[in-house]
């Protein structure tokens, strides 16, 4: 599901069309989410694992004041000590009823980012360290390679070439941007790493509490999407 629609909103981006809804969708009959319960997973095979582990316990410690916090992943997971409780091993068939109670997900992209974004949990991406924060440049959030824009006309190719010039002008290898093309741009990241950007703040106690009240970039408004009236977004770079 996260391929299916973060590839809908990568191609529509190249060709310049508007896109206000371009991830999963999940329609469960029991909408009976929870506001305090709070899910988080720190491991990826794909994304990157979490490896400040202490930093995470600290900040579920905090969260812990507001709200319920569940740890879902493998039993080969590090185990954050400071969950309320651990959710190990979720069968398939269960997984989807589980986490539709909760309202928030927090941590690594991995699969339960995808299902959380698709039952429409509010969803705060964490990045790991091999993710340069400065490739987060919300509403580009994509490299755009060749195979998207090869049979596009040398003026539509502008954006494509504003984005490698970006890259280039930080010496980053246009390769190392190839996971964050499967994020959400309307969803909050942060990132492990200390060189934290405006767009894509260091993981902090006071960063994950002003994500959670909608207080970080892009504060998921559609505005961040029209192109047109918001040119400069897509210039910056």
């Amino acid at each position: 599901m996260g391929t299916w629609g973060t590839s809908i909103q990568r191609t529509v981006n190249v060709w310049g069309f508007h896109t206000f809804k371009f991830a999963p969708q999940l329609y469960y009959k029991k909408n009976n989410k929870q506001e305090k319960l709070l899910l988080f997973s720190v491991n990826s095979k794909t994304g990157g694992q979490i490896n400040n582990i202490q930093l995470f316990e600290s900040i579920i410690e905090e969260l812990k004041q507001s709200y319920y916090c569940v740890q879902l992943g493998m039993t080969s997971d590090p185990i954050i000590r400071t969950a309320n409780e651990y959710a190990f091993n979720i069968n398939s068939d269960n997984l989807i009823p589980f986490m539709s109670q909760f309202s928030t997900y927090i941590g690594s992209q991995n699969s339960i980012y995808h299902l959380a974004k698709s039952l429409d949990l509010n969803v705060i991406g964490i990045l790991p360290q091999n993710i340069n924060p400065k490739l987060v440049v919300l509403p580009l959030l994509t490299q755009i390679n060749w195979l998207e824009v090869e049979m596009l006309t040398r003026e539509e190719r502008h954006r494509r070439d504003r984005w490698m010039k970006y890259m280039s002008n930080y010496n980053i290898d246009p390769n190392e941007s190839h996971h964050i093309g499967w994020l959400y741009p309307d969803s909050i990241h942060l990132t492990e790493r200390s060189d934290g950007t405006f767009r894509c703040p260091t993981l902090s106690v006071d960063s994950i509490t002003k994500a959670l009240k909608n207080k970080i970039y892009p504060f998921n408004d559609d505005i961040f999407w029209d192109i047109d009236k918001h040119r400069l977004l897509w210039m910056e770079a």
